[in-house]
C-alpha cells in the first residue's frame, strides 16, 4: 500500500511499530522516524499523533478492519492505549500531581504489549532512547542538533514526564492553565468526530497533477505541492472550503523543516490562502 500523506494507517503504523533508524549525512535526520527535531525538543504536533492513536484503538482492530460496535463504549479503553503509549517507568518518589494521575502505567503491557513494556516505558519513550543510542554510536555521522538531542535526554525525560501528567488532566479541571494544554479528554473527543483512520490513500489524477504542475512556484518541489494537495483533498470538511493543515506533522511526513520555514509561504497566494492558527498549525483554502 502506498504511504502517501492521505494514509492514516500508515500514519498509526509510524507511532507503534519500531522504525529503521539510519543516517544519510549530517543534515538529515531520517533516525528520527515520524518526527522532527522540532516536534521533540518542542512538543509540537502531538495533539495529532494523539488523535490518530485513539482513532486507531476506538475503531479498528489490530488488521485495520473497523470494529463492530459503539465507539462511545471504547472511550475507556481508548484512554489505556493512550496512557500506555505515553507511559514512563518511575522509581523515584512521585510529586503529589504525579501521584494523582500517575505516569508508569507497566500494567497495561499486557493489554497492549505493542504500546508499553513490561518496566512501564511506553512506545514514545522507548523511541526516544533508541534515537539517543544511535546517535552515540553514530556521532562522527550524526548533524549537532542530534548530538544535542542525545546529550540532553534527561531534560526530554523530564518534560515528558511533566506532560504525561498534564495530558490526564479533566476537561473540567479549575487549573487556569488547563485550556492551553493537550489533554486525553480532548483528543479522544476529537478522534470521535473525526472518525476512522483512513487507510486507502487519495491519489492525485494525471489531470490533478498537471493543475500543480501550472500553479506551483519552480523554487517549490513537487513532492512538497503534492503532498498539500492531496492532504487538502483528504482532509477538507464538506461545508466549508477551509481544511486544517498540521504543518509539523507534515514536515515529519516530509523528513524536512522546509515546509513551515520557507515553502507555505511562497505557496501562499499561489497554490492556497493560508491563515495562521498558530506557528505549528494554520488553515488552508486551495485557489481554484
Amino acid at each position: 500500500m502506498k504511504n502517501t500523506i492521505s494514509n492514516e494507517w500508515a500514519e498509526y503504523l509510524a507511532y507503534t511499530e519500531i522504525p529503521t533508524y539510519y543516517v544519510n549525512d549530517k543534515k538529515s535526520y531520517p533516525f528520527l522516524g515520524r518526527f522532527t527535531l522540532k516536534m521533540i525538543n518542542e512538543f509540537a504536533g502531538y495533539n495529532r499523533i494523539l488523535t490518530v492513536l485513539a482513532r486507531r484503538y476506538l475503531f479498528h482492530n489490530v488488521d485495520g478492519t473497523i470494529k463492530d460496535g459503539d465507539a462511545y463504549e471504547r472511550i475507556d479503553y481508548a484512554r489505556r492505549a493512550l496512557c500506555a503509549w505515553c507511559s514512563m517507568e518511575d522509581s523515584k518518589k512521585a510529586t503529589l500531581m504525579e501521584w494523582q494521575y500517575g505516569t508508569d502505567f507497566s500494567e497495561l503491557h499486557a493489554e497492549f504489549p505493542e504500546l508499553a513494556d513490561e518496566h512501564g516505558n511506553g512506545w514514545y519513550i522507548r523511541h526516544l532512547h533508541n534515537i539517543v543510542d544511535f546517535v552515540n554510536a553514530n556521532r562522527d555521522k550524526v548533524g549537532t542538533s542530534g548530538i544535542n538531542l542525545a546529550d540532553n535526554i534527561k531534560k526530554l525525560e523530564a518534560k515528558w514526564k511533566d506532560k504525561v501528567v498534564q495530558f490526564q488532566i479533566p476537561i473540567f479541571t479549575e487549573s487556569t492553565k488547563a485550556d492551553k494544554l493537550i489533554r486525553f479528554d480532548d483528543v479522544i473527543a476529537d478522534a470521535l468526530e473525526l472518525g476512522a483512520l483512513r487507510i486507502e490513500p487519495i491519489e492525485l489524477t494525471e489531470k490533478q497533477k498537471q493543475w500543480l504542475a501550472e500553479k506551483t512556484p519552480e523554487s517549490v518541489p513537487m513532492k512538497i505541492a503534492e503532498t498539500v494537495l492531496e492532504y487538502y483533498l483528504a482532509n477538507k470538511p464538506t461545508d466549508t472550503d477551509w481544511c486544517v493543515f498540521p504543518i509539523t506533522n507534515i514536515e515529519a511526513f516530509l523528513g524536512s523543516g522546509s515546509l513551515g520555514k520557507t515553502h507555505m509561504t511562497t505557496l501562499n497566494g499561489t497554490l492556497f490562502e493560508k491563515k495562521d492558527i498558530n506557528k505549528d498549525v494554520s488553515i488552508i483554502k486551495l485557489i481554484t
